[in-house]
């Protein structure tokens, strides 16, 4: 099966006994960005009540395409808000590349000896 093929992943999460799928693609990032006129990094470290909104609405659109920001907004109150965070972490993390260990790595890391040369000159 090519990986055009396979299956998209996703965190679900169940708000107000309504269970969605979100998945984080390059087009809920857009649509992230496009809506609130700031970088999804920058949407991270403000704390903005309309942010996580917005990105709730756009991590579920690939699975519930028909769900507005109302409709979405009206399954978040207080109660859930830390659930919420917690849940669009995941689903960032999910999506985003997975990084290389550090130590045992890559050929270019083990050529060098720390002042730019080779290890074995």
């Amino acid at each position: 099966m090519s990986n055009a093929t396979k299956a998209k992943p996703g965190i679900e999460i169940v708000l107000d006994g309504k269970t969605l799928t979100l998945v984080f693609d390059l087009l809920a990032l857009v649509q992230v960005e496009r809506t609130i006129g700031k970088t999804v990094p920058e949407l991270l470290t403000s704390g903005s009540m309309e942010g996580i909104l917005v990105m709730l609405w756009a991590a579920a659109q690939r699975h519930h395409p028909g769900m507005t920001e109302d409709e979405i907004g009206q399954l978040i109150d207080m109660n859930n808000i830390n659930q919420v965070s917690e849940v669009l972490g995941a689903a960032l993390s999910q999506a985003s590349p997975e990084e290389e260990p550090e130590s045992g790595g890559s050929k270019n890391e083990e050529s060098l000896d720390g002042t730019g040369s080779t290890s074995g000159q």
